[in-house]
Formats: C-alpha cells, sequence, structure tokens
C-alpha cells in the first residue's frame, strides 16, 4: 500500500468515527494530522507528508465518556495504556482491525496553551475550523518537523478569509493572540519557524512565495492590536518565565 493510500485510510477511519457519533447525537471533529489530511484534500498545491499515526477527536465534556461507549459499542478497544492519561480530559482507544489509534478528547483542548472552542467546535461538518486547526498546531511548544509541515500544508491549502471551513479566519488568531501573552508568543516564534522552513522545501515556487505571503500578513495583524495591561505586564517579562505548561503526550 502507497503512502498517499495509507493516508486515505487514517483519514477515511477518522471520518466514519465522527459520522458514527454523529448518529448517537455527539458532536465531534477531528483535528490532528487526520485534520489536516482532509484540509489539503482541497488543494493541489501542497500534499501533506507523512501518514497520520493516530486519530485526535474533540468533543464536548459532557460527552467524552459517551462516545467511548459508542465507539466501544462498534468494537473499538480500550487501551491499557489509558490509565495514564486523565479519564476527565482525554480517553484512548484502539482500532480493532488496523490497531490505529483514537485518542478522545474533552472541550477545551489544553496542551502547551489551553485552546477554548466554545460553539465553534461545530461550525464544519467533520473538523475544526481552518483556523482553529492552525492554531492547535501552533500552541505546539516543542513542535516536531511534522507538526510544522501540518502548519505549511494548512496555509498553502486554505487562504485568509472568513469561511472558517475553507479559510483562516484570522479575527480567530487575533482572539486568541490577546487571551495571553504566552499563546501570542508560541503563535508568532510557530509562524516565523515554518516561515524559515518552507523556503527550504523544494516545492513550487508559487506554494512558497504563497505560504510567507500568508504569513506576513497574519503577523502583520497580530502585531497591531490593542493589548490589555496584563499582556503588556506579562510581554515585558517574556522567555524569562515558563510561557507554556507542559503536557504528557
Amino acid at each position: 500500500m502507497t503512502s498517499g493510500e495509507d493516508v486515505k485510510r487514517v483519514v477515511g477511519l477518522a471520518v466514519e468515527v465522527v459520522k458514527r457519533l454523529g448518529t448517537s447525537g455527539i458532536v465531534a471533529r477531528l483535528f490532528g494530522g487526520c485534520a489536516v489530511g482532509l484540509s489539503t484534500e482541497r488543494s493541489s498545491g501542497l500534499v501533506r507528508l507523512g501518514t497520520p499515526k493516530d486519530i485526535d477527536v474533540v468533543v464536548w465534556r459532557k460527552d467524552l465518556k459517551a462516545a467511548s461507549s459508542a465507539l466501544q459499542e462498534d468494537g473499538w478497544l480500550t487501551d491499557r495504556r489509558s490509565a495514564l492519561f486523565e479519564s476527565d480530559i482525554r480517553l484512548r482507544l484502539l482500532d480493532p482491525d488496523s490497531g490505529v489509534p483514537l485518542d478522545l478528547y474533552a472541550e477545551p483542548l489544553r496542551f502547551n496553551q489551553v485552546l477554548r472552542l466554545g460553539s465553534r467546535l461545530a461550525l464544519c461538518p467533520l473538523s475544526l475550523a481552518c483556523a482553529d486547526l492552525l492554531l492547535s498546531k501552533l500552541q505546539i511548544a516543542e513542535a516536531s518537523s511534522s507538526d510544522d509541515f501540518d502548519v505549511i500544508a494548512i496555509l498553502a491549502s486554505n487562504p485568509p478569509g472568513k469561511d472558517p471551513c475553507s479559510e483562516i479566519e484570522v479575527a480567530r488568531l487575533i482572539e486568541a493572540s490577546r487571551q495571553s501573552w504566552g499563546f501570542h508568543h508560541s503563535i508568532v516564534c510557530g509562524l516565523n519557524r515554518v516561515n524559515r522552513l518552507v523556503q527550504t522545501l523544494t516545492t513550487p515556487l508559487v506554494v512558497r512565495e504563497e505560504v510567507s505571503l500568508r504569513i506576513s500578513k497574519i503577523l502583520d495583524f497580530l502585531e497591531y492590536q490593542p493589548r490589555s495591561v496584563l499582556w503588556r505586564m506579562r510581554s515585558r517579562i517574556g522567555e524569562r518565565l515558563p510561557w507554556y505548561s507542559r503536557v504528557d503526550t
């Protein structure tokens, strides 16, 4: 099976999960590698590299255990290691046929930064809105090369705009940036790092230039926004104090 076929298989399984939970009245949306795979299907500009290693799904906190039970009824297996995770915010299951792990997360997403989705969870039919998907990657403090390629793929496939399901809402990025200096710093550092990386790729020049242009526009918008007094005070401290929370993976 080719890499492209592997991607389609795992993404297809992830889509089935979201639809299955929907039949039980549970709002579930993809994020992570499978959501990026869906995002890049709309564009021929840059194909995502690599096959998703797992499936990441977020649901309302009240639905977390109901979602796990519904999938177990369909044959999904509980992961013995899931006892290592906090059961009220994350549960892990395994596909009985392929062994692909599925992580169920409760909203809000608590990683290096807290990504509060609220009603935005249900904006798009299968995955998080493009801006939220981008934020879920940019909040990572110690991003892997795979995470950075995901950011590039999201930016290449989704222009800035107002349609949450096919465009990146800059207003949403600004909202997260104003949430805290730590989140802002993570976003800016991530975008600058990715901008350097994209220049080293062998993808078509037009794609590299478009991604860099979109990054520059986003950074410009973020730079000239009003800040709270607490935000400005924290910015003066900078990296002398930790600006993100550590999480178990």
